[in-house]
């Protein structure tokens, strides 16, 4: 489950890291579903969406995000939740 692998994620670095930096674990915990405003939150969501080895092309969204990272990550959560629809899922 992808929102497990999300707060686990949160949890290990904490726990293991000692990593307490709010902003840091607030990314960690959302950058599956793309629920958090905060700018971190939206660069992790951006950069974990458009990584080249996913199997798709997101060139078009990779150019985006140098330019405006906020369209970037309201361009990919919108693709991201149709897919989903469209997928029957929830990630």
């Amino acid at each position: 489950d992808f929102e497990v692998h999300a707060y686990a994620g949160a949890a290990y670095l904490k726990h293991y890291y000692g990593i307490d930096h709010e902003d840091i674990l607030d990314a960690i915990t959302h950058h599956t579903r793309g629920t958090s405003n905060r700018l971190m939150a939206k660069v992790l969501f951006v950069a974990d969406k458009i990584e080249p080895t996913r199997g798709y092309d997101s060139s078009i969204q990779r150019a985006l995000a140098t330019k405006d990272i906020h369209a970037a990550f309201a361009l990919i959560k919108a693709e991201n939740e149709a897919y989903n629809v469209n997928q029957g899922g929830n990630q």
